[in-house]
């Protein structure tokens, strides 16, 4: 089991750049300290997960699931009446991994699934990895609602614009590790899978099996 990550957490405050309307302060980047792939990172206690330039909390979507009213978006565009049904479907399954991978590193013994690295910690766990992959798909659907809906609110808000920082503009020399790893600790999934979730990192793998989801 990897050691306890121990990287001294800094004051949260706003970032310069964002342009957040949460309730939430801004999370700085350094909080930051388990990496999957160039768009997916997260905090250790998983609460907090980086994508793309996003900070997403899982207290928000938990409070999105409760309160999203598919009907009332489905009575003003009736025609849109299966993308509202898919996207309240996505919010509920993203809301379910977050949930699981949260209580796993809670009772886990040594407080993360990820695998101790010169720069942070790797996410290692394939709970990581469907969850990405659940997330992209969210942000497909979050994308096309706000598109097709002028009051809606999209999930994804908080951003990091304008930031530099190591995490934001990683060095090429992080990328081919980050492309290292994801083939070490998951090029055992199914192949276009794999391809599909690490895309960003322009991976490919020779092998690989049937990938099963929770």
């Amino acid at each position: 089991m990897p050691p306890t990550h121990t990287r001294p957490l800094s004051p949260k405050v706003t970032h310069p750049h964002s342009n957040s309307k949460s309730r939430f302060a801004w999370t700085p980047c350094a909080n930051i300290s388990d990496i999957l792939t160039l768009r997916y990172m997260r905090t250790q206690d998983a609460r907090l997960v980086r994508y793309e330039k996003y900070q997403l909390r899982y207290e928000l979507l938990d409070e999105r699931v409760r309160t999203f009213s598919p009907n009332l978006f489905m009575s003003m565009r009736p025609d849109c009446r299966d993308l509202v049904q898919l996207i309240n479907a996505q919010f509920s399954h993203v809301a379910r991994l977050w949930a699981m991978l949260i209580d796993t590193i809670a009772e886990s013994d040594q407080g993360t699934l990820s695998s101790p690295d010169v720069e942070g910690y790797y996410c290692s766990s394939k709970m990581d990895v469907y969850l990405c992959d659940a997330i992209d798909t969210l942000y497909e659907l979050d994308t096309e609602c706000a598109h097709s809906f002028p009051d809606y609110d999209s999930f994804f808000g908080d951003d990091v614009t304008g930031c530099h920082c190591p995490l934001c503009s990683p060095s090429a020399e992080s990328r081919m590790r980050l492309k290292e790893y994801a083939a070490e600790f998951h090029g055992d999934l199914d192949r276009f899978f794999f391809c599909k979730v690490f895309r960003d990192l322009g991976v490919e793998t020779r092998t690989g099996t049937s990938e099963s989801h929770y």
